[in-house]
């Protein structure tokens, strides 16, 4: 295909060629912007490069990333997160989780939530961003003291679901040690071993696709 004269892969090609080739971390990234712009699930995907690309150098380890992605991950720097989590064996969160405040009665949305196998909600976790206060002074008046009261109340009402609410920066996510330690003291549930992720992270050209837990949220 060509747009505006130039050759072009489509954009399921270019995400496949990024999936099987790119660091499992941003490679994920990729899978999640797919499925994002697409309005697709993982499943799609999976199915999709299975069609499309069947017998390919590198479907064995697309597939393996495609398991993971999802479209509710909002940016890079969630996928990476996610990708840590993953990587550690840690429980794969729920994305975009909405809890009723009973003080404002409105929803409020998370950025991951972690559930145990009953379904009964373990830990809430928040992945700060420095944006937030870089931007204050245009978005409220109050400047970055308004933004930090702000996440402050948010974070009192989220206190209410009677669990663990985690906070962490992008520096201390791609921390392994640091954020295994985190989430787990948080009470969030260990599944398989790292060794997991370190498969989906090689090169290889194996066929079946590998993937932590099929919990449906």
């Amino acid at each position: 295909m060509s747009v505006g004269g130039v050759r072009v892969t489509s954009l399921l090609r270019t995400a496949f060629d990024c999936m099987r080739s790119l660091p499992a971390d941003e490679a994920l990234v990729v899978a999640d912007s797919l499925l994002r712009k697409t309005g697709r699930t993982a499943w799609w995907l999976v199915r999709t490069i299975k069609d499309a690309y069947c017998g390919w150098r590198g479907i064995g380890r697309a597939l393996a990333v495609a398991r993971f992605a999802d479209g509710r991950s909002e940016n890079g720097g969630e996928s990476m997160a996610r990708a840590a989590i993953i990587r550690q064996g840690l429980e794969v969160p729920v994305l975009q989780q909405w809890f009723f405040d009973p003080v404002e009665g409105l929803g409020r949305r998370v950025d991951f939530a972690w559930y145990n196998e009953a379904g009964e909600l373990v830990a809430i976790g928040e992945l700060d961003g420095a944006c937030k206060l870089e931007d204050a002074d245009k978005v409220g008046k109050g400047g970055a003291t308004e933004v930090l009261s702000a996440e402050r109340r948010r974070e009192s009402r989220l206190t209410f679901s009677k669990v663990p609410v985690v906070r962490f920066a992008f520096a201390e996510a791609t921390r392994d040690g640091y954020l295994r330690r985190l989430l787990t003291a948080a009470g969030v549930p260990m599944r398989e071993p790292g060794a997991v992720w370190a498969r989906v992270r090689r090169m290889g050209t194996e066929e079946r696709p590998v993937m932590v837990y099929d919990r449906v949220a």
